[in-house]
C-alpha cells in the first residue's frame, strides 16, 4: 500500500477539543480493528466518523443499559460493511461492548461480526451487509412507529429513526422501492443520511450513478433534502440533524460530501474501501488523527470522560420517560399487544370449519377477517395483490398519511421492499409484519427472506397461487422451484396446508413462532375440505395421517393441494391398504424422531410422495426405493385440468404410480 502523504481534511472541523478527540478516537478504534482482524473496511469508518459521532452525541436518544428500550430512536447502518465504525461507537457510547470485544473484531463467536447482526451485539437494531435491506428496514420500522404512536399515544411513542446508507446503497434497486412508499406515506420521523464518498469498490461511484440525479429523484419522491457540503464540519452536520428533527410531514435524506479514507495515506482512494492497513499507513493515520501517543485500542481520559456526561444527559430523558409510562395508557396498550397473541390463538381455536371447497388463499382471508380484532399486532398487506392473496384485514383501514391506525398497508408493486418492510416492523418492538404476493415473486424478495431468517425476524409471508396448476396464466406465472428454495433457508418455517383445518393451524403456527418468519403458501385452485374424523397427528408434528390403515402396502404422502388427490386415489385403490398422510411442514416433519416417523410412514413401507413442485426439497425423505410425482421442469400456458393431466398430477395417474411401487416391492420381497 501507498504511504503518501494524505491530502484530504482528515480531523474534524467547528467542534470542541474532546469533541475532536472523540471522533478521532472512534475512527482510530476502526481501524485498529480491521488491522488487527486482517480484513474489514476502513475507509468508510474514516471518512463517516463525524457523522456517526454527531448522530450519537447530539441527536439520538437511547439508553445503553437497556438497549431494548423500545422508545430509543433508532440507528441503522445499511452500509453494513463500516460495521467497525458502528462498534467503536457504541463501545465509547457506553453498549456492553469491551475493548476485548472490539479486539476479536471479525472471529468466531464474537459480538462483534464482520456486518452487523442484531442479537449477537448490543445497540444493533437490524441485521445489515446486503445493501438497501438497512433502508427497507428502517422504513418498516418508521411505520411501527406511526402505527405504535396512533394506537399508544405521543407521550409512550415518539422517537425517530435514522439511517446511515452508502453510495453502494443507493444503487439498489429496493432503496428506490423503499423510498417511494416512505414519500408516499409521509414517515416524517425517518430520515436517511447519504455517505457520499464516490467510491465504490471497482471505480468512481461517479462511473455508474450520479449523485446529483440521486438527489433529484429523492426530491421527486417527496422526500426533504438537506445538503452537507463538508462531512467534517460537526456545526453544518448539527444543523442538519436539527432540521431534520423538526421535520414532520416528510421523509428526510441529508446529503453529506465525505473523503473516504480520510486521514490514511489512501484518502479518497478505492483501495481503502477494503482490505486492512499496511503497518506503515496505519500508524500514518494515527499520525494524522493526532493520537500518536496513544496505543492501539486506548481510549483516551477526556474522551471517556465526555461519554460519560453524554450517557447523564440521556439518563436523564430515559428516567422522564418511564416515569411517565408507569402510568400512562399508553403502556397499558403496548402491554396488551404483547399479550394478544394468546387471545389470537383461542379466537383461531374457536373457528367453525366450512363445509364447502374453496381455496386455502380464501380460507386465509376468511380467517384473518375473523380474527382481525384479536390482532392489532399484525399489520402488512400486498404488493398489489390484497385481492388475489386475501392477505388483508376487511374490516380494518389502509395505513397511510391519514390513518396512522390502519393495519392494511398497500406496498404497490414492489415485492422486495415489501418484504425488507415487513422484516422492519417485527423487528420494531411488538408487531409483526406481513406482506403477500404470488408464490413465483417470493424469488424476488429472495433477499429479504433470507435476511428475516438470518436475523431471526417472525415476519410472516403469504404467498398464493402456489403451483402449475395456475393454468393459463403459464410457467412465467407457476412456480416449480421456489417451495424448494424457501425451504433450503434455515431457520425459514415454510407451511403448505392443504384445507381450512390446515390453514387455520398454519396461522396459528405463524402467530406462535416469533423467532423466525414464516411463509404460508395457498392455494389459488378450489379444494375440498378433508376428512379428519379419524386423524392421526399434529401441526406440531408438521403431518396428519388422514386415512389409517393396519399394515399399509404403500404410504402416499402430499402436501397442500395435492392431499385430497392422494385420499381420492387410496378410495379408488380400496382393495389394497393404503395410508394417506397431509404434510404441512415437511421441517417438522422430517425431523420426528425416528419412533414418531414410523406412525406416519412405517420403516420398510413403500411410499409415494405427491407435490406440485420440484422433488429437491424432499430429500429427507426420499429414499432410492420411492416414487416422487410432481413437477422438475418449466408449465405451460393451458386451462388447469389439462395441466394436470399432462404431468401427471391427477387420481389416476397417483393410482398407477402406486400399483407399480406396490407390485415392484412385493417381487423384491419374493426375490
Amino acid at each position: 500500500m501507498s504511504t503518501q502523504v494524505a491530502t484530504a481534511p482528515s480531523t474534524p472541523l467547528n467542534c470542541s477539543t474532546v469533541e475532536n478527540q472523540s471522533i478521532n478516537t472512534s475512527r482510530m478504534l476502526a481501524v485498529d480493528q480491521v488491522f488487527r482482524a486482517g480484513s474489514g473496511h476502513y475507509g468508510f469508518p474514516l471518512g463517516a466518523g463525524s457523522i456517526v459521532h454527531t448522530l450519537f452525541a447530539k441527536h439520538l436518544m437511547f439508553n445503553p443499559g437497556d438497549p431494548t428500550w423500545i422508545n430509543r430512536d433508532r440507528f441503522i447502518l445499511s452500509a453494513g460493511h463500516g460495521s467497525a465504525m458502528l462498534y467503536s461507537m457504541l463501545h465509547l457510547a457506553g453498549y456492553d461492548l469491551s475493548i476485548s470485544d472490539l479486539k476479536d473484531f471479525r472471529q468466531w463467536g464474537s459480538k462483534t461480526p464482520g456486518h452487523p447482526e442484531r442479537d449477537d451485539t448490543p445497540g444493533v437494531e437490524v441485521t445489515t451487509g446486503p445493501l438497501g435491506q438497512g433502508f427497507a428496514n428502517a422504513v418498516g420500522i418508521a411505520i411501527a412507529e406511526e402505527y405504535l404512536r396512533s394506537l399508544a399515544g405521543s407521550d409512550t411513542i415518539n422517537h425517530r429513526t435514522w439511517v446511515l446508507v452508502s453510495d453502494g446503497d443507493l444503487m439498489e434497486g429496493i432503496a428506490y422501492e423503499a423510498a417511494a412508499i416512505a414519500g408516499k406515506l409521509e414517515l416524517g420521523k425517518l430520515c436517511v443520511i447519504y455517505d457520499d464518498n464516490d467510491v465504490v469498490i471497482d471505480s468512481r461511484a461517479s462511473e455508474t450513478m450520479d449523485s446529483e440525479g440521486i438527489v433529484g429523484m429523492f426530491r421527486a419522491l417527496d422526500w426533504e433534502v438537506l445538503e452537507v457540503t463538508d462531512g467534517m464540519d460537526i456545526q453544518a452536520l448539527d444543523l442538519a440533524m436539527v432540521q431534520a428533527s423538526q421535520q414532520v410531514n416528510r421523509p428526510t435524506m441529508i446529503r453529506v460530501k465525505t473523503v473516504i479514507g480520510a486521514g490514511s495515506p489512501l484518502s479518497d482512494n478505492k483501495s481503502s474501501h477494503s482490505g486492512a492497513p499496511s503497518q506503515q499507513d496505519l500508524e500514518a493515520t494515527r499520525a494524522a488523527l493526532e493520537l500518536q501517543e496513544f496505543k492501539p485500542f486506548e481510549v483516551p481520559e477526556p474522551v471517556a470522560d465526555y461519554w460519560i456526561q453524554v450517557r447523564a444527559r440521556l439518563q436523564q430523558n430515559y428516567d422522564r420517560w418511564q416515569r411517565k409510562a408507569k402510568t400512562s395508557p399508553g403502556k397499558q396498550v403496548l402491554d396488551s399487544l404483547a399479550q394478544a397473541g394468546t387471545t389470537a390463538l383461542a379466537a383461531l381455536a374457536q373457528l367453525p370449519l366450512p363445509s364447502s371447497n374453496e381455496a386455502t388463499r380464501t380460507s386465509s382471508g376468511t380467517i384473518l377477517d375473523a380474527i382481525y380484532k384479536d390482532v392489532p399486532f399484525l399489520i402488512g398487506g400486498a404488493a398489489d395483490l390484497a385481492g388475489a392473496t386475501f392477505a388483508r384485514f376487511t374490516d380494518s383501514a389502509v395505513f397511510g398519511s391519514e390513518t396512522r391506525s390502519g393495519q392494511n398497508i398497500r406496498f404497490g408493486v414492489r415485492e422486495h421492499a415489501m418484504t425488507a418492510i415487513a422484516n422492519g416492523i417485527t423487528l420494531h418492538s411488538e408487531l409483526r409484519g406481513f406482506g403477500s404476493t404470488f408464490l413465483m415473486f417470493a424469488t424476488y424478495a429472495a433477499n429479504s427472506l433470507r435476511m428475516a431468517a438470518l436475523q431471526s425476524c417472525g415476519s410472516i409471508h403469504v404467498f398464493s397461487h402456489d403451483s402449475v396448476l395456475l393454468g393459463e396464466d403459464g410457467p412465467t406465472h407457476q412456480p416449480v422451484e421456489v417451495l424448494s428454495f424457501l425451504r433450503s433457508i434455515p431457520k425459514m418455517q415454510v407451511l403448505r396446508p392443504a384445507d381450512f383445518y390446515e390453514t387455520k393451524e398454519a396461522w396459528a403456527l405463524a402467530i406462535t413462532e416469533a423467532q423466525r418468519p414464516t411463509c404460508i403458501v395457498l392455494s389459488r385452485s378450489v379444494l375440498p375440505q378433508l376428512d379428519r374424523t379419524s386423524q392421526i397427528g399434529s401441526a406440531s408434528q408438521g403431518a396428519f395421517l388422514l386415512k389409517v390403515v393396519d399394515n399399509p402396502e404403500v404410504v402416499l404422502i402430499a402436501s397442500g393441494s395435492e392431499t385430497h388427490l392422494a385420499l381420492e386415489a387410496a378410495e379408488r385403490m380400496s382393495d389394497h391398504r393404503i395410508a394417506v398422510v397431509s404434510v404441512l411442514d415437511t421441517e417438522r416433519f422430517a425431523s420426528l424422531p425416528s419412533s414418531e416417523f414410523q406412525k406416519f410412514a412405517p420403516e420398510g413401507t413403500p411410499r409415494v410422495i405427491i407435490e406440485a413442485s420440484h422433488p429437491m426439497s424432499w430429500y429427507r425423505i426420499l429414499r432410492p426405493s420411492d416414487r416422487f410425482v410432481g413437477v422438475s421442469e418449466f408449465g405451460a400456458s393451458a386451462p388447469e385440468q389439462v395441466i394436470a393431466q399432462e404431468f401427471g398430477l391427477t387420481s389416476e395417474n397417483i393410482c398407477k404410480v402406486a400399483t407399480e411401487v406396490i407390485t415392484s416391492f412385493a417381487t423384491s420381497m419374493v426375490e
